[in-house]
C-alpha cells in the first residue's frame, strides 16, 4: 500500500490560520512552511480523509489569500487545487490518465502541449511560493509527461521545494505528525476536544445573536462592531463574527427562547454567529462573568452607534459547537475583533 495524505498550504502567517481555523471549528496541525506560509495539516476523519479543498476554501475567503490544498493518493498521484477569495482557480493532477481510470472514464488525449501546460501551472502555483521563484525549474517539474518520480509523494515535495517552501510537514497526515518533531508547531483547539481545551490559554463560547440594526448600516459592518465591542473589557476576549443572511434550521435549537426583538420602521433584522475566545490560561473561565461583560459591551455598543432602544439591544444566548458549525459555515461575512487581527 502506498503513502496517501490531505494537506494545505496557506500564504498566511501560522497566527491568523489558527484563529480563523479556530473560528471554523477545524481541528489540524499548523507548522511553519516559510515566511507568512503555513502548512496545514487537518484532522482525518473516516477511512484517514479529510477534503483539504473545504479547508482552504474557507481559508481563502477567511484570510483573503491563496491557499493550495494538496492530496497525495496511493503514492501514485498528485492532486492541487489553488484558491483565491473562495474560489477554486486552478486544477492540477500529476497523472490525468491514471485519474480518469480511477474514476472508470476514458483516458482523455495526451496533452498537445505538455510543456505549455506546465508551464501555465508554473505561473499559477508561483505566487504561492516564497521570494524568487525560478519558473523553467517548477515548469518542469509539474510536467505530467515525464516518468521521472516512482513515489508522488516524492514528486509532491520536490514541487514544494522549488516553490521555495518546506516540504516537511506539507508532505505528512496529521494521523502520523508528531508536533515535537516539528519547529513551531501549533495545535488548533476544536471546541469538541476537551482536553485540548483544557491546556489552552484561549477558551471557546460560542453564541448566537439576534439584532436589530438601521437600514442603511451594512450587516457586515455591524458585525465588526460586535467583534471589536468586547476588546475593550476586564476579562481578555476576542471574538469571530459572521453574519447569516439565511440561518439553517439545524443551527437553531427549537428549544432555544429568545426575547422577541422588535424591528421598528427604518431597521433590518440581522443574525449573527459568534465564536467568542476567553483568555483563562489553565482554568475555565467564569461564564456568568463572561454574558454579563458581553451583555454589557454589546448593549453599550449599541446605544453608541446606533440609538437602539433598550428592547432591541443584541439577544444572544450560548449554542452547542455542532450547532454553531453549521451556523458558522452559512455565514457570507465574517469580522474579527481588531485587536488581534487575522487578515
Amino acid at each position: 500500500m502506498g503513502t496517501s495524505y490531505q494537506t494545505v498550504v496557506v500564504a498566511a502567517s501560522i497566527e491568523s490560520v489558527r484563529c480563523a481555523l479556530e473560528a471554523d471549528q477545524v481541528e489540524a496541525l499548523l507548522v511553519p512552511a516559510g515566511p507568512d506560509r503555513t502548512a496545514v495539516l487537518p484532522s482525518e476523519g473516516d477511512h484517514d480523509f479529510v477534503d483539504p479543498g473545504s479547508v482552504a476554501e474557507a481559508l481563502s475567503a477567511d484570510l483573503k489569500v491563496d491557499a493550495l490544498a494538496q492530496v497525495v493518493f496511493d503514492s501514485d498521484l498528485i492532486f492541487l487545487d489553488l484558491y483565491r477569495g473562495g474560489e477554486r482557480i486552478f486544477e492540477y493532477v500529476s497523472d490525468p490518465a491514471m485519474r480518469a481510470s480511477l474514476d472508470g472514464e476514458p483516458a482523455p488525449p495526451p496533452s498537445a502541449d505538455p510543456a505549455g501546460d506546465a508551464a501555465f501551472a508554473a505561473a499559477a502555483l508561483a505566487p504561492l511560493g516564497v521570494g524568487q521563484v525560478d519558473l523553467a525549474m517548477l515548469a518542469a517539474t509539474l510536467r505530467t509527461d515525464q516518468d521521472g518520480w516512482v513515489f508522488a509523494e516524492a514528486w509532491h515535495a520536490e514541487i514544494l521545494t522549488v516553490l521555495n517552501l518546506d516540504p516537511t510537514a506539507a508532505t505528512m497526515a496529521f494521523r502520523w505528525a508528531v508536533s515535537e518533531d516539528l519547529p513551531g508547531a501549533v495545535r488548533t483547539v476544536a471546541m469538541s476536544d476537551a482536553d485540548a481545551i483544557e491546556q489552552s490559554e484561549w477558551w471557546p463560547f460560542p453564541v448566537i445573536i439576534y439584532t436589530a440594526i438601521p437600514l442603511d448600516v451594512d450587516p457586515a459592518d455591524a458585525a465588526q462592531v460586535l467583534a471589536d465591542a468586547i476588546a475593550d473589557q476586564t476579562i481578555a476576549m476576542r471574538t469571530h463574527v459572521g453574519y447569516a443572511p439565511v440561518v439553517p434550521g439545524a443551527a437553531v435549537n427549537p428549544a432555544s427562547r429568545f426575547p422577541g426583538v422588535p424591528i421598528r420602521t427604518g431597521q433590518q433584522s440581522a443574525t449573527y454567529f459568534a465564536q467568542i475566545l476567553i483568555r483563562s490560561p489553565g482554568r475555565q473561565p467564569n461564564y456568568e462573568q463572561v454574558i454579563t461583560a458581553i451583555d454589557n459591551a454589546w448593549v453599550t455598543a449599541w446605544r453608541d452607534r446606533y440609538g437602539i432602544t433598550a428592547e432591541q439591544e443584541p439577544a444572544f444566548a450560548p449554542t452547542t459547537y455542532d450547532r454553531f458549525r453549521i451556523g458558522f459555515g452559512h455565514t457570507h461575512e465574517r469580522r474579527t475583533t481588531t485587536d488581534h487581527p487575522i487578515l
